[in-house]
């Protein structure tokens, strides 16, 4: 009887190897090769779940994507539960990144699919695609306790939260600390 494969389970385990070669080496530098040894399977088989190394860092790219995703569909759920504040609502918002991603290993690798994205169009239009669903997303929290936030500001928070994503990387940037940065610019 031939061997029942889980197809869902074989791409996670391909995508878990390819986050581990790059917290060992720079994204640019990490091959199809590596991911396949690091998975602790043949060169080829990647090949029956992505047709090259783009479509690796764009689906974890989407896996990062979708983390924050279902994190701050939790905290659109909570705002209206509990009719929070606007200063609670940025310190979730904030705070969310740290609760969702402990290790900093996800913004990590991020940032890098990031700048990937500048040199390569396939990996730019999922970045984008990302952007838009993040904008759409914090526009849509926001709206709940702010109902007339303008793009403006709505670009501001964004930035706010990505600045936090990559001091973090560069510092040791607290969770507290994060705090209290938030009460320093709005409160």
């Amino acid at each position: 009887m031939p061997k029942v494969v889980n197809v869902e389970e074989e791409k996670k385990a391909i995508l878990d190897a390819f986050e581990r070669c790059v917290l060992k080496s720079p994204m640019d530098k990490v091959t199809v090769r590596a991911i396949a040894k690091e998975a602790g399977i043949s060169h080829s088989k990647i090949f029956l779940y992505f047709a090259n190394r783009d479509e690796i860092v764009c689906a974890y790219a989407k896996i990062v994507a979708n983390l924050y995703s279902d994190g701050y569909m939790q905290i659109a759920q909570r705002i209206k539960e509990e009719n929070l504040t606007r200063k609670e609502m940025y310190e979730l918002m904030v705070g969310k990144f740290f609760d969702l991603d402990p290790n900093n290993i996800a913004s990590l690798l991020y940032l890098q699919i990031y700048v990937l994205g500048a040199y390569d169009e396939r990996v730019k239009v999922v970045v984008d695609e990302i952007y838009d669903q993040w904008r759409r997303a914090i526009r849509s929290m926001v709206q709940s306790v702010e109902p007339d936030i303008t793009d403006g500001r709505v670009r501001s928070l964004l930035i706010l939260v990505e600045g936090v994503l990559v001091y973090r990387m560069n510092a040791d940037l607290t969770k507290e600390d994060a705090m209290k940065m938030i009460e320093a610019l709005f409160f």
